[in-house]
């Protein structure tokens, strides 16, 4: 099986909603879950009906006879002209605020804990580091992702077909900078084809 990176480019603002909206406000996510993007090429095989000379039905029979045709990961954020790849934080500590690592353990969370708590992406020379206990914490928020907010409001609103009143409710979205071409999403897809 061949890997290969599918990189998406926006023109428009993005909206993934949340599980976990808020009253009057619609949350967004900062990436698209697996199952999710499976879904949305699920779906668009179904319109299309076939796609490469692959029906839907032998599309979806690939997946059940646990032979699929592709696997995909979640869909992350890439900046720096396509070539800077970010990853979520991992759930582990870095090594810097290990027990192990008692040598520099207190004055690395006083000065880089806020820091890394707030932390969502992380570049993928950093994450590796942090897998393999080689990075500090102080590594964690020298780069941001350049190009991308996540989070902006957009005020919508709706009309009752009954009342005719109108109502005002916010949906979250993600921009993308026009100012940099080359700012947007990326996954994964391994296949044989």
């Amino acid at each position: 099986m061949q890997t290969y990176i599918v990189r998406l480019y926006f023109k428009n603002a993005l909206r993934v909603g949340a599980a976990n909206a808020g009253i009057d406000i619609e949350a967004t996510q900062d990436f698209i879950h697996s199952d999710t993007l499976w879904a949305a090429i699920a779906n668009h095989w179904a319109i299309l009906g076939n796609a490469g000379g692959i029906s839907f039905h032998e599309f979806l029979k690939s997946f059940l006879n646990k032979e699929p045709l592709f696997r995909i990961s979640s869909v992350f954020p890439m900046t720096d002209n396509g070539r800077m790849y970010w990853l979520p934080k991992p759930l582990s500590v870095p090594m810097a605020f290990s027990k192990s690592n008692t040598q520099d353990k207190k004055n690395q969370q006083e000065q880089y804990g806020k820091e890394v708590k707030q932390t969502k992406f992380i570049p993928l020379d950093v994450f590796k580091g942090w897998i393999n206990f080689e990075k500090n914490a102080s590594d964690v928020g020298q780069t941001k992702p350049k190009g991308l907010s996540s989070g902006q409001l957009r005020p919508q609103a709706t009309i009752d077909r009954v009342s005719m009143q109108s109502q005002l409710f916010h949906s979250g979205i993600t921009c993308f900078d026009k100012l940099d071409k080359r700012v947007g999403l990326y996954f994964l897809v391994q296949c044989n084809r």
